[in-house]
């Protein structure tokens, strides 16, 4: 009887160690969902950040540009007035410099 008592309580610690492996196993399987379900979420915003970031960024491009071109069209019509009083104004530092 004692042999079959040992077997019964080596079944039953067999047993009850599979059940534990199985409950660890189904606890290590929430874990992993859990990870990847939080690492979907943070992909998701880091996609919408970047996003958000691209559209920042293509907003401040067309104001740069608008303020770009502002700017030029007043150049580009000074230009050439400028350049002649320049050289003009070159000409004249010279001779009142020179000795």
């Amino acid at each position: 009887m004692a042999s079959s008592s040992g077997t019964t309580t080596t079944t039953t610690t067999t047993t009850t160690s599979g059940s534990s492996e199985e409950e660890l196993q189904v606890q290590m399987d929430v874990k992993r969902r859990k990870r990847m379900a939080s690492n979907r979420e943070s992909a998701r915003r880091s996609r919408q950040r970047k996003q958000q970031q691209l559209e920042e960024l293509k907003s401040l491009l067309g104001c740069l540009k608008q303020q770009s071109s502002s700017c030029s069209a007043p150049w580009a019509a000074l230009s050439p007035t400028y350049l002649p009083c320049r050289g003009r104004l070159c000409s004249q530092n010279q001779l009142l410099n020179s000795p």
